[in-house]
């Protein structure tokens, strides 16, 4: 669990100092599962932002009949969403540094505590492509906002007309 160190100090120092501390191990208990519960929905979350901001993206785009990931496209959009696609290396590391980071916390929770070096690799991995996805979040919330306001300015004008 995620809190488990946290958890033991608590409970090898409640029990040292007697009775006031112990109460603490509940409200610790619960941390824990919290966190252990919430970490999945985490991750769906992520999955939901990056499949409805590549979809307002493209859905954005198409209404202008344009590619969502042209320059033309992408025309009046926020500045990281225009350098996302506009720089293929940028844009690389960070599709393939998202789905890497992804592989390596699942590789790092089913891997024995004894096996130094592939918690050495997983770890080394986890540093190379974590920031990798969380600029690809950041990028992704910008392009769900970009696309919802191109969208709307869209039927906006459309509907002035």
């Amino acid at each position: 669990m995620v809190c488990e160190p946290f958890i033991g100090c608590v409970r090898g120092f409640g029990y040292q100092m007697g009775p006031c501390l112990s109460p603490l191990h509940y409200p610790t208990q619960l941390t824990s599962t919290f966190f252990a519960i919430h970490v999945k929905q985490a991750f769906l979350l992520l999955m939901l932002l990056d499949i409805s901001s590549h979809w307002c993206q493209m859905y954005s785009t198409a209404s202008l009949q344009q590619h969502h990931k042209s320059d033309d496209g992408n025309t009046g959009r926020f500045f990281l969403v225009r350098w996302y696609y506009h720089y293929y290396y940028f844009f690389g590391y960070c599709c393939v540094g998202a789905e890497f980071t992804y592989v390596a916390l699942y590789g790092l929770a089913h891997v024995a505590e004894n096996d130094t070096l592939l918690k050495a690799l997983g770890d080394g991995m986890l540093m190379a492509c974590a920031p990798a996805c969380v600029v690809k979040q950041v990028v992704n919330v910008f392009q769900l906002t970009s696309a919802c306001h191109a969208v709307a300015s869209y039927d906006a004008k459309e509907k002035t007309q």
